[in-house]
C-alpha cells in the first residue's frame, strides 16, 4: 500500500474518531440533562427527625447528611457508615464537622443530667409526680421548647431561681440542637464538585463515558502524530478498535477495585467526584491499565491459593470473630446508654401489654 493511500486511510480514521467523540459527548450531555441522579433519602424527615418535618422528596437527586448520619430527637448523632463519609465528603472536612458535633453531644448530655437532678430535687416537694414524669418524657423526646413552656406550671409555687435554671438549660438544649442540625447540613460533598453523577449506579456510567473519552483522546493524539510523521499503519486501526472496547471495561474494573479497597492511589485522594477524572486517566492509558488488572488478578489468585490451603476452619473463625464484634457493639458502653435501652425496653413492654389487654376485651 502506497504512502498516499496510508495517509488517506489515516485521515479517514481520524475523522471517524472525531465523529465518535462528538457523538459520545452529545449523548453524555443529553443524558445529564434528562436523567436525574437517583440519590435516595434513607431516613426521611419524619416527626422523629428534629432537623425538619418537610417531605424527604426535597432532597431527591442530591446527597445530603441523611445519607451518612441520623439524629435522634434528643440531638445525638449516629453515623451510618464512616467509610462512606470519607468517600463522599472527605475525611478532613468531615472530621472538623464531626468533632464539633461530638463535643456538642457531650455538652447536651451534661445539661440533660443537670436538668434531671434539679427536677428530681424539686419533684420531692410535690405530692403528684405525674406532671413531672410528663415533663421528663418531653425532654427525652427532644421537645425542649414545649417542655420549657410547661416548667412554670409543673413546679408552680417553688423556687423561682430553680425554675429559671431549668428553663435556661432547656433553652440551651434548644440552641444546641439547632446548631447540631446546622452542622449536619454542612456534611455533604463540596458543591463545586457536584456536576457529575454521584449515586452508586450512575457513577459507573460516568466512569464508562470518561474512560471512553480517554481512549478516544489517546487514539487521536497518537494517530495524528503517526500521520504527521508519515508512518501511519492502517493495520493498527484494529488495535484502536479493540481499545475502544476493553479500555472502558478495564477502567470500571479498576475503579471498583479502588472502591472496594483492593488498592489505593497513594498521594492522591480519590473521591466520588474524582471518578470521572480517574476513568479518563485509565482510559487514556488503556494498555497500562491492562497491566494493572493483571497484577491485581495475580495477587488475588495468590491469596485465593493460600486461603484454599488454610481450609474452611480459618474462614469460620474469622467470621465468628466478626459476629462477636457486632454483639459487643450492641452492648451499652456507659450508664447513659444502659438507661436509654432500659427505657426503650420498658416502653415496648408497656405497649405490648396494652395491646394484649385490648385484644382480650
Amino acid at each position: 500500500m502506497s504512502q498516499v493511500e496510508n495517509e488517506t486511510i489515516g485521515k479517514r480514521f481520524i475523522g471517524c474518531l472525531i465523529g465518535m467523540l462528538l457523538i459520545a459527548v452529545a449523548i453524555y450531555t443529553v443524558s445529564h440533562l434528562l436523567v436525574k441522579d437517583p440519590v435516595s433519602c434513607p431516613e426521611g424527615k419524619t416527626g422523629m427527625d428534629p432537623c425538619g418535618s418537610a417531605d424527604c422528596s426535597e432532597d431527591a437527586g442530591k446527597l445530603s447528611w441523611r445519607n451518612f448520619a441520623r439524629i435522634d430527637p434528643r440531638g445525638r448523632v449516629r453515623l451510618r457508615n464512616p467509610g462512606e463519609i470519607d468517600w463522599y465528603i472527605g475525611a478532613q472536612r468531615a472530621k472538623t464537622i464531626l468533632e464539633g458535633i461530638r463535643d456538642r453531644t457531650e455538652a447536651m448530655d451534661t445539661i440533660r443530667r443537670r436538668i434531671d437532678e434539679n427536677m428530681e430535687e424539686m419533684a420531692s416537694l410535690l405530692l403528684d409526680r405525674g406532671p413531672v414524669d410528663e415533663l421528663a418524657a418531653l425532654i427525652i423526646a427532644g421537645q425542649y421548647e414545649k417542655a420549657r413552656l410547661q416548667v412554670n406550671t409543673v413546679f408552680s409555687g417553688q423556687s423561682v431561681r430553680d425554675i429559671r435554671l431549668i428553663k435556661t438549660d432547656l433553652l440551651e438544649l434548644e440552641q444546641q440542637l439547632l446548631q447540631q442540625c446546622r452542622d449536619l447540613e454542612d456534611m455533604a460533598p463540596p458543591l463545586s464538585c457536584l456536576f457529575f453523577w454521584t449515586s452508586p449506579t450512575l457513577s459507573v456510567i460516568e466512569v464508562l463515558f470518561w474512560s471512553f473519552f480517554g481512549v478516544l483522546t489517546n487514539l487521536l493524539v497518537n494517530s495524528a502524530e503517526y500521520l504527521r510523521k508519515g508512518n501511519f499503519a492502517p493495520v493498527e486501526r484494529w488495535v484502536a478498535y479493540t481499545k475502544l472496547v476493553y479500555g472502558p471495561i478495564l477502567s470500571v474494573v479498576l475503579v471498583m477495585a479502588i472502591i472496594n479497597g483492593f488498592f489505593e492511589v497513594e498521594s492522591y485522594q480519590v473521591r466520588i467526584w474524582t471518578l470521572p477524572l480517574v476513568g479518563f486517566i485509565f482510559g487514556y492509558a488503556a494498555r497500562r491499565a491492562a497491566n494493572l488488572v493483571d497484577k491485581i488478578i495475580e495477587r488475588f489468585l495468590g491469596k485465593a491459593e493460600k486461603g484454599i490451603e488454610q481450609g474452611p476452619e480459618a474462614v469460620a473463625a474469622r467470621r465468628a470473630a466478626v459476629v462477636e464484634e457486632f454483639k459487643n457493639a450492641l452492648r451499652p458502653r456507659n450508664m447513659e446508654e444502659l438507661k436509654s435501652q432500659a427505657k426503650a425496653l420498658a416502653r415496648k413492654m408497656t405497649e405490648a401489654g396494652a395491646e394484649g389487654k385490648g385484644g382480650m376485651q
